[in-house]
C-alpha cells in the first residue's frame, strides 16, 4: 500500500520521469503533469497528500496552483521547486503558504527525505490536533476547565471549556481574572479572590468550592483545585487550577437523599398510623367513660335542679364563696356542657389524627370540599399556630365547588403551609396568619391562600424554596421537605403554587386546584398598569410586549383596581399615575397597603411637587417615578422589586 499520493508538476519531462521513478520505488502513488491546468484536472476528486510544484509553468505561475490546491485539498503538503536562488523568491514562496522550498538541480534522495520529513510533521501535527480535540471533548463531557497562572509574567491562560463554564464568549476578548471574579457569586467573591492569590510551598494543593452566576439568573456550583508547579531551581513558577462544574452532581446527590428521606418519611407515617391506632384506643377508653356518663350526669342534674331551686327560694341569703345558689346552678350547667363539648372534641381530634397519618393508597381521586380540608387540618395544627401568632384569621368562602383530589394529601399541604407561615413570624405580638379559600371562575380553580406578616424571603431564597432539603431553619429543626413535598402533592392534583414574598413584609402562598382534572392553570406574574391616559397605557404596553414571560394588564379606571386584584391573584406589581379622576393614586395606595400588603405599587407623576401633596394618612411610597417614563428605568425598578414565583 503506497505511503502517500504524490503530485509532480514540472514542464521538464526528464525531471518528471526522474521524480516519478524515484518516488515510485519508495511506494508512493505518483501523478506527473506539466501544467497548472493539467494538475487541477488530475487532482480533482483524488486524494493528494504531497505536491511538488515547479514555480515556472507554461500556463500559470506555480504559486497559483499552490493556492488552488490549498483550497481544494486542505492539509496537502506543497513543496515549491525553482531555479531562482534569490531571497525574494524564497520569501514570496513561503508567504504564499508553501510547506517547503527547494532549488534546482534536484537531488532525488534529498527530496525524498524532505518529503518524508514533511509527511512526518503533518502526521505529528494531525495527531497533536486530534489529541487536543479529544482533550477538549473530554473536558466538555466532564465539565472540566483549566486555568494556568504564570507567576513570573502574571499571564493567565484558560482552556476552551473554562470559557463555557464561566459563560464567557471568546469573541468578547480574553477572560481576565477580573472578569472571572465578576461572574462569581457576591457572597463568594472575597474568598475566591483570596484563594486565587494564595499558594505558597512547593507542590502545595488547594481546593475551594464556590458559586457562579449565570446570565439566565441561575447558579452553578464549581469545585476547583490548584497546584503550584516549580521551575528547575525549585522556585514556584506557575499555579495550575483545574475546576469542574459539580452542579448536576450535587443535584443528583440531593435527589438521591431526598428519595431516601421520602422512603423514611413514608415508613414513619406508616409507623405513626400503627402508633396512633394504639394511642387512640388508650385515649378512647377513658373518653368513652366520660362521654357515656356525661349525659347521665346531665339527667341527674335536671332531676336535682328543682329541689335546689326550692332550697334557694327558702334560703335567699345562702352563699358559698361569694356565690349564690342560682350562680352555682348556672355554673354547674356550664361545667356539664363543657365536659360534653370536650369529650366530643377529643373524639374528633383522634379521628382526624388517624385520618391524617393514614397513607392514602387509593389512585382514584374523589370529590373533595376544600373548606372541609382546611377545617380538619386546623383541628390538628390550629392550637400550635395560635401559640405562635397573635391572631389566626380564617376566611372560607361558602358554596365552593368540589375539586377532584385526595383528602389526606391536601390536608398535608395545608398543614405544611400553615405551620411554615407560623414559623415565619418572629414577633408573636404582631404576628398574623390568614387562611382563605375562594373560587375564581375565570381560571376554573379553587384557591387556598396562606398569608403571614412574618420575615419574608429574599430573592435567592425564593428561588430555592421548593428544592428538597433546602431550609432556612436547619438549626431549629427544619428538614427542607415540607414545601418540596407540598409542591409535589399539588402537582399531583394538576394544580399550581404561587409564592409572593418580600423581606420584612411577609409571604403569601396560593394553591390553585382545578375543578376539572384535565385543565391545569396557566399563570404568570402580571403587572397592572393604571392610567386615565390611553396613550400612556399604549406606551407601557409597547414597553413590555417584547419582554419574555411578562404578562401585562391595563385599566383606565382606578376604582376598578381592587376588584381586579381579587379576581387576578397573579398580579404582583401595580404601575399607577397619582392624579386619577375617580380614585387618586394616594387613596388607591392606602387601600392596597391594607388589603394587599404584598402587592407592590409603583406610583408615578409629572407633577414636580406631588410628593409634598401626599395626605398625612398615606405612608410614603416605596417606589416613585417621574414622567416621562423610561423603559430601562422601569425594568430596573421591577428587577429590584422581585416577582411572584409560580
Amino acid at each position: 500500500m503506497p505511503e502517500a499520493n504524490l503530485l509532480v508538476v514540472d514542464d521538464d519531462p526528464g525531471i518528471r520521469q526522474i521524480l516519478t521513478d524515484s518516488f515510485a520505488r519508495e511506494g508512493y502513488a505518483v501523478l506527473a503533469v506539466s501544467s497548472v491546468r493539467q494538475a487541477m484536472a488530475a487532482a480533482d476528486g483524488k486524494r493528494i497528500d504531497v505536491a511538488l510544484i515547479d514555480v515556472r509553468l507554461p500556463d500559470e505561475n506555480g504559486l497559483v496552483l499552490l493556492r488552488g490546491l490549498k483550497q481544494t485539498h486542505p492539509g496537502v503538503i506543497c513543496i515549491l521547486i525553482t531555479g531562482d536562488p534569490s531571497l525574494e523568491s524564497a520569501i514570496t514562496a513561503l508567504d504564499s503558504g508553501a510547506d517547503g522550498y527547494l532549488l534546482k538541480p534536484l537531488r532525488p534522495l534529498s527530496l525524498i527525505l524532505r518529503v518524508k520529513e514533511a509527511i512526518g510533521q503533518k502526521k505529528l501535527a494531525s495527531e497533536l490536533q486530534r489529541t487536543n480535540e479529544n482533550l477538549a471533548e473530554a473536558q466538555r463531557i466532564a465539565k472540566l476547565g483549566i486555568r494556568d497562572h504564570d507567576l513570573v509574567s502574571g499571564a493567565v491562560s484558560w482552556s476552551g471549556e473554562a470559557f463555557a463554564i464561566f459563560g464567557h464568549d471568546p469573541a468578547d476578548g480574553p477572560l481576565t481574572h477580573e472578569k472571572a471574579i465578576g461572574r462569581v457569586h457576591p457572597d463568594d467573591r472575597e474568598a475566591f479572590a483570596a484563594w486565587s492569590r494564595s499558594g505558597s510551598g512547593q507542590g502545595a494543593e488547594k481546593t475551594i468550592e464556590y458559586r457562579l452566576q449565570c446570565a439566565d439568573g441561575g447558579i452553578r456550583i464549581i469545585q476547583e483545585q490548584g497546584r503550584i508547579i516549580s521551575d528547575s531551581t525549585g522556585r514556584p513558577a506557575r499555579v495550575l487550577f483545574i475546576f469542574r462544574d459539580v452542579t448536576e452532581e450535587k443535584k443528583l446527590k440531593q435527589e438521591s437523599a431526598y428519595r431516601l428521606q421520602q422512603v423514611i418519611h413514608a415508613d414513619k407515617l406508616a409507623s405513626l398510623g400503627e402508633v396512633v391506632a394504639g394511642v387512640a384506643h388508650e385515649i378512647n377508653n377513658p373518653n368513652s367513660f366520660i362521654s357515656y356518663n356525661a349525659p347521665l350526669l346531665e339527667e341527674t342534674w335536671e332531676m336535682l335542679s328543682p329541689i335546689i331551686a326550692d332550697f334557694a327560694a327558702q334560703n335567699p341569703g345562702w352563699r358559698r364563696g361569694n356565690l349564690t345558689i342560682d350562680e352555682l346552678r348556672q355554673d354547674m350547667l356550664d361545667i356539664i356542657q363543657a365536659i360534653k363539648t370536650g369529650s366530643d372534641r377529643i373524639k374528633k381530634v383522634v379521628s382526624h389524627l388517624k385520618d391524617f397519618a393514614r397513607m392514602d393508597d387509593s389512585t382514584a381521586m374523589k370529590p373533595v370540599q376544600v373548606n372541609h380540608v382546611i377545617e380538619n387540618t386546623l383541628t390538628i395544627v390550629g392550637a400550635r399556630v395560635r401559640k405562635s401568632v397573635r391572631r389566626l384569621d380564617v376566611d372560607l368562602a361558602s358554596g365552593l365547588p368540589t375539586i377532584p383530589g385526595h383528602f389526606q394529601k391536601l390536608e398535608q399541604v395545608v398543614a405544611n403551609l400553615t405551620l411554615n407561615a407560623a414559623n415565619a413570624v418572629s414577633d408573636m405580638e404582631k404576628g398574623v396568619v390568614c387562611l382563605r379559600s375562594r373560587y375564581i371562575e375565570r381560571i376554573g380553580c379553587v384557591l387556598i391562600e396562606v398569608e403571614d406578616n412574618g420575615r419574608g424571603m429574599p430573592r435567592e431564597v425564593m428561588g430555592r424554596i421548593f428544592d428538597p432539603f433546602f431550609t432556612t431553619r436547619r438549626e431549629s429543626g427544619g428538614t427542607g421537605l415540607g414545601l418540596s413535598v407540598s409542591y409535589g402533592l399539588v402537582r399531583e392534583h394538576n394544580g399550581l403554587i404561587g409564592v409572593l414574598s418580600h423581606p420584612g413584609k411577609g409571604s403569601r402562598f396560593t394553591v390553585y386546584l382545578p375543578i376539572h382534572r384535565d385543565k391545569k392553570p396557566d399563570l404568570r406574574p402580571a403587572i397592572l398598569c393604571v392610567d386615565d391616559d390611553p396613550q400612556v397605557l399604549r406606551m407601557l404596553q409597547t414597553f413590555f410586549v417584547s419582554v419574555k414571560n411578562m404578562s401585562v394588564a391595563m385599566l383606565e379606571n382606578s376604582g376598578e383596581v381592587i376588584d381586579y386584584l381579587r379576581a387576578h391573584p397573579e398580579v404582583d406589581i401595580i404601575l399607577c399615575d397619582i392624579w386619577m379622576p375617580s380614585l387618586s393614586g394616594w387613596d388607591l395606595y392606602r387601600q392596597i397597603s391594607c388589603e394587599f400588603p404584598l402587592v407592590t405599587m409603583v406610583l408615578y407623576s409629572g407633577d414636580r411637587d406631588v410628593l409634598d401633596k401626599r395626605p398625612e394618612d398615606v405612608p410614603p411610597p416605596e417606589h416613585f417615578l417621574r414622567k416621562p417614563l423610561g423603559f430601562q428605568t422601569l425594568m430596573t425598578v421591577i428587577e429590584r422589586i422581585g416577582r411572584q414565583r409560580f
